[in-house]
C-alpha cells in the first residue's frame, strides 16, 4: 500500500513565520501598552469623579459645607499614646475616615482600628503600586488619593502669613486668634470657591492629604522616590506629594465636578519660596482655592 508523503515546513519558513510574528508583535505592543496605560488612566479618573461626587453629596447634607479635610479639635483620649504619631482621635477624623463621606461612597468598611485611613481596593488607582499592594505607611494610611489642604498648610510664613485662608494646624507658629472658628472643621462653602473649574480638590497621593511646594514638586519628590508610601516621601522631606503614577502625569479632581489629566510640569512649576501675589496667580493658583483674585 502506497502513502502519500506529507511535505512539513522546512527550517526557513518557521523562521520567516516567527519573524513575522515577532515584528507584528514590535509593532503591537507600544499600541498595546498605551492603550492598558490609558484604560489605568481613565479608571483612576472614574475614582477621582466618585470623590467629587461625594463631596458635593456632602455638600448638599452639611449647609453647602464641603467635607473637611481634617478635624482634630475632638476631647477623646488617644487610643494607643505609645503609638508613633499624632494621637489617634486626632488622625481618624479626616475625609477619608468621615462616616457620611464613607457611606456616600459606598465603601465596604476595610478598617481594624481607628489607626488606619484607608480606602476600599474598589478605588485604588490601577497604577498605584503601594495601595494596591498594603504597603501601609508608619500612619497606617492606604489610599490613591489625597486631600487639597494647601490653603491650610501655611504655605506662607512671616510677613505673608496673613494670606492663609485657614489656620494652620501644622504649623503651630502662625497664630490665628482672630478665627472663631477653625475654618477646617467645617470645610469650604460652595459659595466661598470662585472659578471652581480652576480649583483642585483630590490629586494624586500615596496619603490622605496633598499640597503644592513640597507635595507637588516631582523635582525633589516623584523624580526620586517614584511609587513609595509617607515614610518613602518623609525620607527627602516631602509631605502631601503628588505620584505622577500615568506617564509622568497625574489625574487632578476640581470643584466645579471634572477630572484633568495634567504633566507634571504642567501640575506644578516651581517659584521663589516667599510667594507674591504674581507668582501664585502664574504658577500655584489651581492649588489654593481661597486664593485672592
Amino acid at each position: 500500500m502506497d502513502w502519500k508523503k506529507t511535505k512539513g515546513f522546512t527550517l526557513m519558513e518557521l523562521l520567516v513565520v516567527i519573524a513575522v510574528i515577532a515584528l507584528l508583535l514590535a509593532v503591537l505592543m507600544p499600541s498595546l501598552q498605551k492603550a492598558r496605560e490609558m484604560a489605568g488612566r481613565m479608571i483612576c479618573a472614574s475614582n477621582e469623579k466618585q470623590l467629587l461626587v461625594a463631596n458635593n453629596l456632602y455638600a448638599n447634607a452639611w449647609d453647602e459645607c464641603y467635607c473637611p479635610p481634617m478635624m482634630q479639635n475632638r476631647d477623646l483620649p488617644d487610643d494607643d499614646p505609645t503609638t508613633p504619631g499624632p494621637p489617634d482621635d486626632m488622625r481618624a477624623d479626616n475625609w477619608l475616615t468621615n462616616k457620611t463621606f464613607r457611606e456616600l461612597m459606598a465603601i465596604d468598611d476595610k478598617q481594624t482600628s481607628d489607626k488606619e485611613m484607608i480606602l476600599s481596593d474598589d478605588y485604588f488607582c490601577p497604577e498605584d503600586k503601594v495601595a494596591r499592594y498594603d504597603k501601609y505607611s508608619t500612619y497606617d494610611v492606604l489610599v490613591s488619593y489625597g486631600y487639597n489642604v494647601t490653603d491650610w498648610n501655611g504655605q506662607h510664613t512671616g510677613a505673608e502669613a496673613s494670606l492663609n485662608f485657614g489656620p494652620c494646624f501644622w504649623n503651630s507658629s502662625i497664630a490665628c486668634t482672630t478665627v472663631a472658628v477653625p475654618t477646617w472643621q467645617i470645610g469650604w462653602k460652595r459659595t466661598e470657591i470662585r472659578r471652581s473649574a480652576e480649583k483642585i480638590n483630590f490629586a494624586e497621593a500615596c496619603d490622605w492629604w496633598a499640597k503644592w511646594s513640597d507635595g507637588a514638586n516631582y523635582v525633589r519628590g516623584w523624580d526620586i522616590v517614584g511609587h513609595g508610601n509617607w515614610d518613602d516621601y518623609a525620607a527627602v522631606g516631602m509631605y502631601g506629594p503628588t505620584l505622577y503614577r500615568h506617564n509622568e502625569g497625574a489625574n487632578f479632581a476640581f470643584y466645579d465636578g471634572h477630572v484633568a489629566y495634567m504633566p507634571k510640569e504642567k501640575a506644578f512649576i516651581d517659584t521663589d519660596d516667599d510667594l507674591t501675589n504674581a507668582d501664585a496667580e502664574d504658577a500655584t493658583e489651581m492649588w489654593y482655592v481661597k486664593y485672592p483674585d
